[in-house]
This record gives C-alpha cells, structure tokens and sequence, in this order.
C-alpha cells in the first residue's frame, strides 16, 4: 500500500489480539494501522477455517457463471439489455450477484456484470476457442483521495487524512490443456499451481557506514542510516522475471508522493498541485510513473519517465518522453504521476535498477538490499523497510548470520477456482461447477434416526413400535421442526392419516408416527424428510424398512435316520451317556460307545472318518504353567477308535488297542492338572455321511436341541431331527480320573 505511513507493525507471528491506547501519549499511524490488522487476521481466519478456502452462502451466494441470460430474473434481463451487455458478445458470459468468500475474504457484486466488463479488471477480453478454468482473483487495493475524492471531509477544507483499503476481485481464465478429463474441477489442474504459487523472491536489508560526507549537516560516518529524517522505504519490482530480466524500482517515502493528472497533451501533463512542502515537491530531474486505475488493476507497470521541467503558474510538467496512448487523459481512471525517488546510477537512464542477486545494492545513505538467489519476482512485489535517525539503523528482522531474507510484504493474491468452461470462440457452455456453497450456521440441522427399522407385521396391522426421526442442531434437539414421513410404493398407512404426514418434533426433538402395511409387498418402506415450511426438503432423507409377516408354514419332514438314546457300555454294564455327564477315564478306556438309531444303518457308513472322539489336551506349554494357568492353552486331540456295527441300528465306537494304552498311560497325568471339571471330550457323528442300506437311502438327521438341567448345563432332546437330512450329531462330556 503506498500510503504516508511511519511503518508496518503488524506480525501474525506475535499473536496479538489488540492495540491499547494509553492516556497521554503520542499516537501514531502504525498503532491504529496494526489494530485494523489484527481484526482483519482474525475476521478472516474465522472465516476461513469455517467456510474452507472458498464458499458461497446457499442464501445471497454469487459468482456463479450464467451463459444464458434467460436463466435470470426479468428484471435482471431487462436492465442488462438496456446496459447492452445482452445479448452477450462474442467469448463473453455472466457472473451472477451476490458474495462469495476466499480465504476468508468477503467478495461482494452488487450486480449481475458480464465477464468483459467486471468493474475491477479492465478489458480481459474474450475468450477464444478451447477450455478454460474460470476463476476468482483477490487481493486488497490501496485508495486515497486520488482514487475517491468522497474521502476528504470539505467542513475541514478538505484535508488528506486517513485512506482506505478496498477488497478488488477479478474474474479471470486460465486456459487448460486439450485432454481435460471431466471430475478435476477441484483436483490437480494443470498450470494451476504455477499461478497460484507467487513469488520466490527475497529481500534483506541492512544500514552500514560510508565514506564520511565533508557536507556541513551529514551525520557522522559512524552511524548506519545517515538521513536527517525517518523514512518508510520502499522496494517494488517493476520488470518480472517472466520477461527475463527483472528490475526494481525505490521511494523513501512508500512510493505515497504523487500529483494527481488533470490534463495531458503528448509529453506535457498538468497535475492539480506540485507537492504541500518540500519533502513532497516534484523537482526537474525527479523520475515519474504514469499511473492510473487500469495500471493498478492489471498490475502493470509503466516506463519510469524523467521530469524535464516544471513550470509553477500553470502547473504544467514536461515528461522526458510522451506517456502510452491513453494514459492521463481520463479523469474517471484517476491518473497521476507517482515521484520515485531512485538517482541515476550506473549509467541507468530508465529509473529502475537491475535485480541482481546475491550481492548488496546500495540505496542511499547507508541503506542496502540485497536479493536471494535463485527468486522470481512479478511486478508489483515489493517490501518495506523503516529507517530510523535514532539508532542510525533500519528495522529488519535479524537472524544469526545477520539481516534475515524475507518475502515480500505484498501484493497478496488469493485464489478460487468458479468453473471449467468451453468456448468455440463464440459460445461459452459451462462444463463443470466449480463453486462451493454452505448453509448458514442457524440452518445446519441434522436428521437421524431414533428408531423403528427393521421391524415386522401381519398384512392390515400396524407395526409393534412407532417410527423416530430426530433433528438436533449439533447435540442440542430442535423442537418444532417439520418431519415428513412418506410411504414408499404400497398402499400402507400412517396413523391411519394417509400416506404422507408432516409430524413436527416435541421438545425431545422426536417426531413420531404409526405404519400399518398392506399386503401387497413382502418388504415396504417408508422415508422420513426434514422439509421447511414451504415442504422443500432441507436433509437427505433417511428409510425405515419393515418385512410383512405371514403364517408360518407346514413344511414336511423328509424321511430321515433319528439318534433315539447314547449309551456307554464298560465292564460288562450298559449306562446312558448323557451331554454333560462326567466319565471315568477306566471305563472309556475299557468301554464302548453305543448309538441307537431307529432306522438301519448300512455296514459302509460304519468308519471313523463319520464317527470319532475329540479331547481338549492341555499343550506342554500349559502343562508346564500349571496353578492358575492350567487353563490357558487347549489343543484338540482326535483319538483312534474303532467304528462298527453292534446292531443294525447301533452304531459303536472304541478306542483301539494302542489309543487304549495311550489313554491308561498319559491322560493321568493331564487329569491331576485339571480341576473337577475334567477333560472336554466331543462325541460326533457326520450325518451327511451315516445312511441305511438298499436302494431307498435315506441320511442320518442327528441336529439336536438342549433341554435344561441346572445352572449352564443341559441333556439333549431325543430323538434327533430338525427336519433336514444331512445334520450332524454332536455331544460332550468330562473325562476324570478314575
């Protein structure tokens, strides 16, 4: 900003949160710049982390891309054609009304305009043929009494006192590669970043002596900064690195010295006024820049041009040589010369100065800077340096090697991406939306579920529990907000009110109604929607499902074979095996198990693979534990048996002689680990694999059901079956020792 200003105070760094007056003392321009700072970081900030880096209010937003007029209100339509932007011209389109905010920055336009004549970007001309990126760029302007004359206040004479920042966007287009693929509106695009990324270059500065000045008012040699007065230098680029050679321009007073234009004949200016004192004359031999509103709004710059002389009755300055056509000649572009306050040097002619990197450029005075290599630089990048008469030395941060690099103060853009459009030269069509948009903070309630899903019920019934839908505006619960509750393709009822209702929330933020299904589908729906009043849906909606129930019905059993009883016989006695018993390990070992059956059971399907004893062992490393850990590692043991036929119905299994041994010689040993409770053994019999004889086969149906006994123990319902051939038969019990 070139405004009279002492100097910027202002570093997010700190993490002030105001300025405070004290009574008594002096107050400066930077005290009150820096609170308009911090409240601008902070506003901003907010902003940002809750509506993202772009967004436009769902209620007032703007910015969105029209490309057919009648897509408008008719007033909107109307005031358009009588502005003559429609019908479009040719490569043109609309941005709508309304704000839009990035980073945080609120963007407003106040009117419906047309991309080639958007207030603050003069001229962008059309767009040709081939696909472009549309977007928003932003960036904060400085405006002093040249720019708005509405600023002075005329009871006072008019005096120049404070200016003012204006947000300035800019609608523009980059144009993208041929093979754009559709969906990367907000993802990678190409060009994007090296638009978005600004300038790499950096700057320090420093005060050293010089030789010392015979002259009868210099400071002595001693002192950095040597001027009388304290200065507020600026640094801005004029030529970019894009044209290949980057230069630079200087003021020591911000670059705020200049003389508004009033007239122009070729080389020949007439300005309103030569300066309000001496620090602030146009001198012969002073270097001007023809600045005026389309300068600032493209960020360009103009030729640095010499004053060759100055006549004081007419006000009349001639220019070393004839500004660019257009330049000085509208008032309504608010021109004016701008003093720069770089001397020739070097044999330089042109007012700025080369970047050269690397090494220190002398300014004035003790003043240097110096540029880091290997920087790019655009114009209008420029940086602020405070020099101070009472340390002789400037203010610049400092880091240990000496004066820190830094980037530029200004100017900073921000970015965002509206739309991806095509143009045939002619027609504009907009091929994808790029803008984001957000509810306001009071419309952001949510619809949930509470309840009533997946329940079922005769044909005609209502369902056993009501549907819930709740709204909550974060954790709190909205009352009175409108559910509507639809039933979805049938003929059900709610609450016997219709098919459609509007039930508002109780204070529990709970909406509730009744369902009664019809008979039409086996499964039916109904959806539920926050609407407002005017009954437009303000949340996706949520589904509740329910299934119709029928009678149930009589399925004939298939003819299967049925376990009636299991019984253990050992040592010459026969006893029932029951689920759960405990067993003896003498009398498993030295017995057998028997499985009556009520259909015959053929001689191929008595194998072990379809019959066999599963014990649950302790491994060594349980073994090994013992105490309280004799629990802790299982592994299931398959023991050799022996299956056969003891009967045609019976099925028998027992060990075989060496499983025997085994048994009689290791299991004690597992057993004195073991509490009361003994080892787990598993009696199974596969029943897709156990069938009868003859040509008619049918299979074993051996699914049983428990039948309580005491406390987390159970027999077994007798005879097997559920039904389905092909069950397995399984049981337990407990081997002890004895």
């Amino acid at each position: 900003m070139n405004g009279d200003f002492t100097r910027s105070t202002f570093r997010k760094e700190k993490h002030y949160a105001g300025v405070r007056e004290q009574q008594g003392r002096v107050q400066i321009d930077a005290d009150w710049n820096e609170q308009m700072d911090i409240l601008a970081h902070l506003g901003e900030t907010e902003a940002a982390d809750v509506i993202g880096p772009c967004g436009a209010p769902l209620d007032g937003g703007g910015f969105r891309l029209v490309t057919d007029p009648t897509e408008l209100s008719a007033d909107e339509q109307a005031r358009l054609t009588s502005e003559g932007v429609v019908p479009l011209q040719p490569g043109d389109f609309l941005v709508t009304a309304g704000r839009y905010y990035v980073d945080g920055i609120l963007c407003e336009n106040d009117a419906t305009v047309s991309y080639r004549s958007q207030p603050d970007l003069p001229d962008p001309g059309a767009l040709g043929s081939g696909t472009f990126l549309v977007y928003l760029d932003v960036w904060r302007r400085h405006i002093t009494t040249v720019e708005d004359p509405e600023i002075r206040e005329v009871a006072l004479g008019g005096p120049d006192t404070s200016t003012r920042t204006k947000t300035v966007w800019q609608v523009k287009a980059l144009e993208l590669p041929g093979d754009y693929s559709e969906g990367d509106c907000l993802g990678e695009v190409e060009g994007w970043n090296d638009l978005v990324a600004g300038s790499s270059g950096r700057l320090a500065a420093q005060a050293t002596p010089e030789d010392p000045d015979d002259g009868e008012c210099a400071i002595p040699a001693q002192a950095g900064y040597r001027r009388l007065e304290n200065q507020l230098y600026r640094v801005e680029i004029h030529d970019p690195t894009e044209g290949g050679s980057p230069t630079f321009k200087w003021s020591r007073d911000n670059g705020s010295v200049v003389f508004p234009i009033v007239a122009r004949n070729g080389n020949v200016v007439t300005v309103s006024n030569l300066g309000r004192d001496d620090r602030s004359a146009l001198r012969k031999g002073d270097w001007v820049e023809v600045v005026d509103d389309d300068v600032v709004l493209g960020a360009a710059a103009e030729p640095l041009l010499q004053v060759d002389d100055i006549d004081p009755g007419t006000l009349e300055v001639t220019l070393s040589a004839a500004p660019a056509p257009g330049f000085g000649e509208d008032p309504d572009r608010h021109p004016l010369l701008r003093r720069w306050d770089r001397r020739e040097t070097n044999g330089a002619a042109s007012g700025t100065a080369a970047v050269t990197e690397g090494t220190w450029l002398d300014l004035e005075d003790g003043v240097q800077i110096r540029f880091e290599a290997g920087g790019t630089y655009r114009t209008g990048d420029y940086w602020l340096i405070p020099a101070r008469t009472a340390t002789g030395d400037l203010e610049w941060p400092r880091n240990g090697a000496g004066p820190a690099a830094r980037g530029p103060h200004g100017v900073r853009h921000h970015y965002c991406r509206l739309a991806v459009v095509d143009s045939d030269g002619t027609a504009v069509t907009v091929r994808e939306e790029c803008r984001q948009e957000f509810p306001q903070i009071t419309d952001l309630l949510s619809l949930f579920y509470a309840g009533g899903d997946g329940q079922e019920a005769p044909p005609g019934e209502a369902v056993p529990q009501e549907l819930r839908a709740g709204v909550a505006r974060g954790r709190w619960p909205v009352e009175g907000a409108r559910v509507r509750f639809q039933v979805l393709e049938s003929t059900g009822t709610l609450d016997g009110a219709g098919q459609t209702r509007i039930v508002p929330t109780g204070a529990d933020g709970i909406a509730a109604t009744g369902w009664t299904l019809d008979a039409g589908n086996d499964v039916q729906q109904v959806e539920a929607t926050l609407v407002d009043a005017a009954g437009s849906a303000l949340h996706i909606p949520i589904r509740f499902t329910a299934t119709l129930a029928k009678p149930a019905r009589e399925v004939p059993a298939e003819p299967a074979i049925h376990i009636e009883r299991l019984m253990l016989s050992a040592f010459q006695e026969e006893e029932p095996l029951a689920n759960g018993s405990f067993v003896p390990l003498e009398r498993l070992a030295h017995g057998t198990i028997l499985v009556a059956c009520d259909e015959e059971i053929d001689k191929a399907a008595a194998v072990p693979p379809a019959c066999f004893l599963t014990l649950d062992l302790l491994t060594p490393e349980g073994l090994e534990m013992g105490g309280e850990f004799w629990t802790s590692v299982y592994h299931p043991t398959v023991l050799a048996g022996d299956v056969f036929l003891a009967d045609s119905n019976v099925i028998a299994w027992q060990p075989t002689e060496g499983c025997r041994s085994w048994m009689l010689e290791m299991l004690p040993g597992h057993l004195q680990n073991t509490t009361e409770r003994g080892l787990l053994a598993r009696f199974t019999l596969k029943g897709s694999f156990i069938w009868s004889p003859g040509e008619r086969r049918i299979y074993l149906d051996g699914e049983t059901r428990g039948l309580p006994r005491g406390v987390n123990e159970f027999n077994l319902d007798f005879p097997s079956g559920d039904g389905a051939p092909g069950g397995d038969f399984e049981m337990w019990f407990r081997l002890i020792p004895g």
